[in-house]
């Protein structure tokens, strides 16, 4: 769901005319011929079905955040960009921002995929018993806490 949902964020902007290319993402994906970028899967699928008004451009297989991060910063100082639209999920908004301001890319959020969406449409119990659901959202906090840290001490932040 988070990816599609950052998807449709970014090809929404660009139908709003808020900007000139599509940068896509992403990890690889194994494969039986070996691993596949995810970018590269999903620009083929939006440029087969025409969904983009403006160039979709994969970043390739990116091995984190920071990879990706590295990668657009250079875009960034080739073409001139002045300021790029981060889009990602909100969870993950506040690290992927500093590590992308700190790798020299100058961006504007355009947060999505927002967790709490679910949670706000449930009563509050003070006694709940656990479920995986909740594991889930536990498991993202978790993994931002944790690349924070691992982020910081690299100096990626």
């Amino acid at each position: 769901m988070g990816d599609a949902d950052r998807l449709f964020a970014g090809l929404t902007l660009a139908k709003k005319g808020k900007g000139k290319v599509i940068l896509l993402g992403g990890g690889g994906i194994k494969t039986a011929s070996g691993v596949e970028s995810q970018a590269d899967a999903i620009k083929q699928w939006v440029e087969a079905w025409q969904l983009s008004p403006v160039p979709v451009q994969s970043l390739g297989n990116c091995l984190d955040t920071h990879d990706e991060a590295v990668k657009v910063a250079a875009l960034v100082v080739k073409h001139g960009w002045k300021k790029v639209a981060l889009v990602t999920s909100a969870y993950h908004m506040t690290r992927a921002r500093a590590v992308f301001e700190t790798a020299g890319t100058p961006v504007v959020p355009v947060p999505c995929n927002y967790l709490s969406v679910a949670l706000r449409k449930h009563r509050v119990e003070w006694l709940v018993v656990p479920n995986a659901a909740n594991l889930g959202h536990f498991e993202a906090w978790m993994h931002e806490i944790v690349g924070w840290w691992a982020y910081r001490l690299r100096g990626w932040v």
